[in-house]
């Protein structure tokens, strides 16, 4: 089933609030329904843009990435930039948006840019442990966030000494279980 964020009955009605679509065949089901949907943040391309059921409500995804870069990059000169995104980012318009606007930041900082897009976990500690440091390191995710502070210290890598890790979506219960904690 689709994640559902939210549900507020109303007068016998029922809206759900979505932030992802994970199927063809469930993105079908919703389109041809009555039940309204308010899609949330989804840069979708399963469903199509008209469907009188559906509202979509999206953010500018650059701003995002400028923003959060730009935070990351008040902590001080960095030698390299990192950017983590979903773990399957692949297709994502929001994630390719972002991690343009981050790598444009970057540039102007005259760090090394690093992507870990497409990159399997299993390759990840090597690519994070060869990068010059002091390393700047954008995670779209709390789930990844918790993901490079297991592998920094694995391979000995200090937060936030040689790397500083901001966290663009958190999820609090992540954040609450890592070390240290990812601000939420």
């Amino acid at each position: 089933l689709p994640v559902v964020i939210h549900t507020r009955e109303a007068d016998d009605d029922t809206i759900a609030l979505l932030r992802e679509i994970p199927s063809r065949g469930i993105s079908d089901i919703l389109a041809s329904s009555s039940f309204p949907l308010l899609l949330v943040g989804t840069h979708d391309h399963i469903l199509p843009d008209r469907t009188k059921n559906i509202v979509r409500l999206s953010f500018d995804e650059a701003s995002v990435g400028r923003q959060a870069t730009d935070h990351l990059l008040s902590f001080g000169r960095f030698r390299s930039c990192a950017f983590v995104p979903f773990r399957q980012a692949s297709g994502l318009m929001l994630s390719t948006i972002r991690e343009h606007a981050f790598s444009r930041r970057c540039a102007r900082s005259g760090a090394q840019i690093c992507s870990f897009r497409d990159l399997r976990d299993e390759d990840f500690a090597d690519r994070l442990a060869a990068l010059p440091r002091p390393i700047a390191c954008l995670a779209e995710t709390a789930e990844r966030g918790q993901f490079i502070l297991q592998t920094a210290d694995r391979i000995g890598l200090e937060i936030p000494r040689q790397c500083v890790l901001v966290v663009l979506e958190s999820d609090s219960l992540v954040c609450s279980a890592t070390a240290p904690k990812l601000s939420n």
